[in-house]
């Protein structure tokens, strides 16, 4: 006769269904979202100077928003400087800007609501330069042009080589590791002690 512990072997079976019911679920309902953000190479900057002739920063009357880790005055100021950034947008203001610096203690939040600001105000410039971001307006070219007006700009990238269909292999495995490890490491153990069900000997 054979003794097996049957709610054992039940938690085994259903040890698969509940990790896949787990990993759909944990997914379910979350929306993440992707803000581009390109920031300034101070170096380039200063090789290439034509980038920027106003200097760097741009030359404004700058308007500064210290942003300190204090939660209420931050959102105060944040809040005020929105106002601001939508005054010198629709004045068409090139003369004054914003400046926001984040101290230390200031926190990410803060950074990605003064991003999240600009982004509202369809603000089309700023500079993004580690703990400090530059709001300033330049205003579009009007000028009518006659006939046509060509640039030729010749641009030189370093082009990567292309992957091999092992090294795509192994970053798909990689990917696949990292999203689902507990589930492979649980989807093992469930087959090791399967295993090692089968090998126990039986009592007669």
């Amino acid at each position: 006769m054979k003794i097996y512990y049957v709610p054992g072997l039940l938690s085994l079976l259903l040890l698969p269904v509940l990790f896949i019911g787990f990993l759909k679920w944990s997914g379910k309902g979350k929306v993440y979202y992707v803000m581009p953000l390109i920031s300034v190479n101070k170096e380039y900057a200063k090789k290439h100077p034509f980038l920027f002739p106003e200097g760097y920063p741009p030359k404004r009357k700058y308007e500064d928003i210290n942003i300190t880790g204090v939660a209420a005055l931050d959102e105060i100021k944040l809040t005020y400087s929105q106002i601001r950034v939508r005054e010198m947008l629709q004045q068409n203001n090139a003369s004054q800007g914003i400046h926001y610096h984040f101290g230390d203690s200031a926190t990410y939040g803060s950074f990605i609501k003064a991003l999240n600001i600009l982004h509202i105000e369809m603000a089309e410039q700023y500079l993004v330069d580690e703990n400090d971001i530059w709001f300033l307006n330049v205003p579009r070219d009007t000028t009518p042009y006659k006939g046509i007006d060509c640039m030729l700009v010749w641009c030189v990238a370093e082009v990567p080589p292309r992957e091999t269909y092992w090294e795509k292999l192994l970053i798909k495995m990689s990917e696949i590791w990292d999203s689902s490890w507990w589930l492979i490491i649980g989807f093992s153990l469930y087959l090791i002690a399967i295993w090692l069900i089968r090998r126990t000997p039986s009592i007669k």
